[in-house]
């Protein structure tokens, strides 16, 4: 029998192939975690600002006065631009609304879809309405 010392090669590559697997399969569970990561930084950002709208909106709805809100969206820049009543309370997604006019006197059905450039969006279906 001879004696065998050290490590020959079909072992060493074998170990390599090994390593190579793991980081391969260690690399690319980092990756898919890290485009999760952003994916649902985009989506939480686009319902934090969705909800903002909506918050300025139901407050100028609730003072008592009579006039009308007039929502404006503003399409000639890079970014988007939504207007209320001529102010500006958000910029830079795409948005698209059926409801631009809300009057006071009776309930509102209000609709918006906000798109960002990372493909994430938000659809907001609400009701603006007050004890009269």
């Amino acid at each position: 029998m001879r004696n065998e010392r050290g490590i020959s090669l079909v072992e060493i590559l074998a170990a390599l192939a090994l390593v190579g697997i793991i980081m391969a399969l260690a690399v690319s569970v980092f990756v898919n975690g890290s485009k999760a990561s952003v994916r649902s930084t985009a989506n939480q950002r686009i319902q934090q600002e969705a909800n903002y709208i909506v918050e300025v909106i139901r407050s100028e709805y609730l003072k008592n006065t009579s006039e009308t809100i007039k929502l404006e969206i503003k399409t000639g820049g890079s970014p988007e631009i939504l207007l209320m009543n001529g102010k500006k309370i958000s910029e830079g997604y795409d948005f698209n609304s059926t409801t631009l006019l809300i009057e006071r006197v009776k309930d509102v059905k209000f609709n918006l879809e906000l798109k960002s450039n990372q493909d994430s969006q938000h659809k907001i279906e609400t009701t603006f309405s007050k004890l009269r």
